[in-house]
């Protein structure tokens, strides 16, 4: 039987929770981003949108916090799990979707080192 290897195990880069209310989103669906790396994210979206289906999707990030919008990050999906949420009015389905990222500008590339500098900076100060 062979050995499978996590997918935190492939990852080129580490990836950091987000500390932020941050929205992906793209002409079919939106959610809230979970972590974020160099090399791709994962975000959270309700079961009750569509299943991202695509293999190749271009996603969008706005970060209120700090007012950046960044726009067609090609992205390749590589998992999409079900996950259950518990709130004070019960227990609701959503979808966790990870993507890697294909191709970025380097206008894109900054402003995501822009979103995890934010992220680890207040990592560092809950310490």
């Amino acid at each position: 039987m062979k050995n499978q290897e996590t997918a935190s195990n492939k990852r080129r880069y580490d990836r950091i929770s987000t500390q932020y209310e941050t929205l992906v989103y793209n002409d079919e669906f939106f959610g809230q981003l979970v972590d974020l790396s160099e090399g791709g994210l994962a975000f959270a979206y309700s079961k009750d949108q569509a299943k991202v289906k695509d293999v190749f999707l271009d996603l969008n990030i706005l970060c209120n916090n700090k007012k950046i919008h960044i726009k067609n990050l090609r992205c390749r999906a590589v998992s999409d799990i079900s996950a259950q949420n518990h709130a004070p009015n019960g227990t609701f389905s959503m979808q966790r979707q990870g993507v890697q990222f294909d191709e970025l500008s380097i206008e894109q590339v900054k402003q995501l080192q822009e979103i995890l500098n934010m992220d680890i900076n207040s990592l560092w100060l809950e310490q």
